[in-house]
């Protein structure tokens, strides 16, 4: 089968028909030190954009990916996010954006040899529902969060009874697996609604007491 009719077989036939969680949720974002699941636990491994690389590298595959639109823009961080995970796959993708997007989305991950077992669009407007939803905070006031907070929120939404987050940070930029020091944004916007997760008693943990201190979120207790 010819790698977009794969794609296009995989496809939600409708927007947000996403699937359902059980049990704890690892999402892994890509921030420096970024540190591996704790063993012991049947995690649902959830990884954004080029995480993955880093969370196969410890010998896992991710059960869940979410790509925003970042990851067909034409930025060199981008371009690298979609160097570390050629020929990768997942067992779900979903994508963020409208169904006209999907060509787009489509020839990314057919240029890269990227195999998801399944693909799912989230719309923007079910992400800022969603938001809302848990932190009760409006995208359009506050800025766009950082994938991997979305990720956690929606790990939440789609059925996981706690979250536990590593490769996140508001203090450092860079990649874990790379090397070229890209620049990661939405720091702001992430702070707000990570001390409003710790606030509203989200169960949501931090793996590194770093991120814990800065974010307000409780640490991981091994």
């Amino acid at each position: 089968m010819p790698f977009l009719d794969h794609v296009s077989a995989l496809w939600a036939p409708r927007a947000n028909r996403l699937p359902k969680l059980r049990g704890p949720a690892f999402v892994l974002g890509s921030a420096p030190r970024a540190q591996p699941p704790p063993p012991g636990l049947d995690w649902t491994f959830a990884t954004v954009n080029g995480s993955q690389a880093i969370l196969q590298g410890w010998g896992h595959t991710p059960d869940l990916t979410l790509f925003g639109r970042t990851f067909i823009a034409g930025s060199p961080a981008n371009a690298e996010t979609r160097r570390v995970i050629r020929g990768h796959g997942t067992k779900t993708l979903i994508c963020v954006g409208a169904r006209r997007e999907y060509r787009y989305y489509s020839k990314a991950i057919e240029a890269i040899g990227y195999r998801p077992e399944r693909v799912a669009l989230m719309t923007s407007d079910y992400r800022k529902d969603m938001i809302r939803r848990w932190i009760d905070m409006d995208v359009r006031e506050i800025g766009r969060l950082s994938n991997g907070v979305v990720l956690a929120l929606l790990s939440l939404d789609l059925g996981a009874d706690e979250v536990l987050m590593s490769g996140l940070s508001l203090s450092t930029h860079g990649h874990a697996y790379s090397d070229r020091g890209y620049s990661r944004g939405h720091i702001d916007a992430d702070r707000l609604a990570l001390t409003e997760m710790g606030r509203r008693g989200l169960p949501v943990r931090a793996l590194d007491p770093v991120f814990a201190e800065e974010s307000g979120l409780p640490l991981y207790a091994r």
